[in-house]
């Protein structure tokens, strides 16, 4: 895939060039909103909106990236991410573990691969 993403936090940006992504996957969210009228009427609204999920696969990641990558996810920052089309999003990552391992036979350190789920916000 010749595609490249972009990830932002904090002023920190890795772009990265994914080997593949899975087709997105759409999830509905519902939210409720609960308002007190001047009279003390409870009123109740419900939304739903749609929601993307991205899993992407990379490898030949830099030391310096999967680390950054590895404690965002740890952390749950919302991150910006930026598509090939320009398109910007306010992302988390949403992997149970650590996104990236170290890339077998390679050099011990020097390179890492993994798969990354992001979910907008």
């Amino acid at each position: 895939m010749a595609s490249t993403i972009s990830l932002v936090y904090g002023g920190t940006t890795i772009t990265l060039s994914p080997l593949s992504s899975s087709p997105p996957d759409n999830t509905v969210d519902v939210g409720t909103i609960v308002k007190k009228g001047i009279f003390g009427t409870l009123f109740t609204y419900i939304t739903t909106y749609s929601k993307v999920n991205h899993r992407l696969e990379f490898n030949n990641v830099s030391k310096t990236n999967a680390d950054y990558l590895n404690v965002w996810c740890l952390n749950k920052y919302t991150l910006t991410y930026t598509d090939t089309a320009g398109g910007s999003y306010s992302v988390k990552i949403i992997n149970e573990g650590p996104p990236f391992a170290w890339m077998p036979r390679t050099a011990a350190d020097s390179k890492f691969a993994g798969s990354l789920m992001i979910r907008e916000i």
